[in-house]
């Protein structure tokens, strides 16, 4: 599952845009003042202006050289989040770490091999977006238009999509880790690579799934 464009709320635009394209090194590809787009390699990530907080967590992906960039940049800055154990640098199927940007979303970078058969320098991806909810296996259940390789009966946690692409279906409340803040609902338009073109609302959480169909 490839995320090609996440659609998310945000509140503190002027410190978001310099916090993505200062920080993050990401090009924003378009503005004006109500929103702005940066580009994440291969996914762009559009930040819609809104008059509350939001709180999201995604994942970055990048390759080794790129990943230990960021962290040395990062922890100068002082804006590492530890685990229990102090670490900022985790291994999980390749090193991670975590942080938070301007409006509080708690930020992952995945040190992973590239996905994609091009080269890429710097940023792959968004990999994963936190999607919570009051039933994760409800949630799990209206996603069937998207494939899934990940085999979870876990009421609280899952993985949903592949290697390329997940979310990551938490039970509303549940914290995100490495941190105690529980995970809540704000609204996110989420755009994947499938082999159809399919646009599906859940009825009752403000959630948007548009499937593209990859073209040759």
């Amino acid at each position: 599952m490839k995320i090609i464009h996440l659609k998310i709320n945000v509140f503190r635009m002027i410190e978001m845009k310099k916090f993505y394209s200062e920080i993050l090194e990401m090009e924003i590809i378009r503005e004006n003042e109500h929103c702005f787009t940066i580009q994440a390699g291969k996914t762009q990530i559009t930040f819609l202006q809104a008059t509350d907080i939001p709180f999201y967590h995604f994942a970055f992906r990048a390759g080794l050289e790129f990943y230990e960039y960021m962290y040395n940049k990062l922890n100068k800055l002082d804006l590492l989040l530890p685990n229990e154990e102090g670490e900022t640098s985790m291994y999980w199927g390749g090193k991670q770490l975590y942080f938070k940007d301007p409006d509080g979303n708690i930020l992952e970078i995945l040190e992973r091999e590239n996905p994609y058969s091009e080269n890429l320098e710097g940023w792959y991806d968004v990999c994963e977006m936190g999607l919570p909810s009051g039933d994760v296996q409800e949630l799990s259940g209206f996603l069937q238009m998207i494939p899934n390789e990940n085999v979870s009966t876990s009421e609280t946690f899952r993985f949903y999509g592949d290697k390329r692409g997940n979310f990551i279906l938490v039970k509303k409340g549940r914290h995100w880790y490495p941190t105690e803040q529980p995970a809540e609902v704000y609204p996110v338009t989420i755009d994947v690579e499938g082999d159809h073109n399919q646009i599906s609302k859940h009825s009752h959480l403000p959630y948007t799934f548009e499937v593209k169909k990859t073209l040759p």
